[in-house]
């Protein structure tokens, strides 16, 4: 840099056919947006929360794996191999049973409301649980079997989250009573 830089006279001398720009319009004025309204979107009867499911059988590094009637081997697999664009992801760390339970029954409404058939819920492996129970694991794998909007689901490839996660099938938004939709 030579210091011309500061020179009054250096746009002239090397841009001389520069013109200052004049200002036409005044700046808005700065007004604080109105506040967002949260869309109800709670579906009007979430179920209540069961009691603490207890299942000795379970284990953090166990395959969870559910199809329900009407499924196809085909999609079943798909689902296993987490061939599917996932629409929504729900993470349940650090949340009680109680929390859970209701993120989760909330998240199943979203996502068919947006008109996701596929999720991932990461419920964890149970880690810094007591005794190391995969608590929140037990009861996940209870609340979807139950839900009528879940048709399918199964653990997680590893680079989703693995025995520590669950891709679930959901039926769509516009089909409640129709088998495998």
């Amino acid at each position: 840099m030579t210091g011309d830089e500061d020179d009054d006279d250096f746009m002239s001398r090397h841009f001389p056919d520069a013109r200052p720009v004049s200002q036409t319009r005044k700046a808005p004025a700065t007004r604080n947006p109105p506040p967002h309204r949260r869309q109800q979107t709670e579906p009007a009867d979430i179920p209540a929360p069961p009691g603490r499911i207890n299942d000795d059988n379970t284990t953090a590094g166990e395959v969870l794996s559910y199809a329900g009637n009407g499924i196809q081997k085909r999609v079943l697999s798909q689902l296993r191999r987490g061939d599917f664009t996932i629409g929504g992801r729900l993470d349940l760390h650090g949340m009680t049973v109680i929390q859970a339970h209701r993120e989760v029954a909330l998240f199943i409404e979203r996502c068919r409301q947006s008109g996701y058939r596929y999720a991932l819920i990461i419920h964890g492996r149970g880690a810094r649980s007591a005794g190391n129970v995969p608590v929140l694991k037990i009861n996940l794998k209870h609340w979807l079997t139950e839900d009528p909007d879940v048709l399918a689901f199964h653990s997680a490839r590893d680079r989703d989250g693995g025995t520590g996660a669950v891709y679930v099938l959901l039926r769509s938004a516009g089909s409640r009573n129709e088998p495998g939709s």
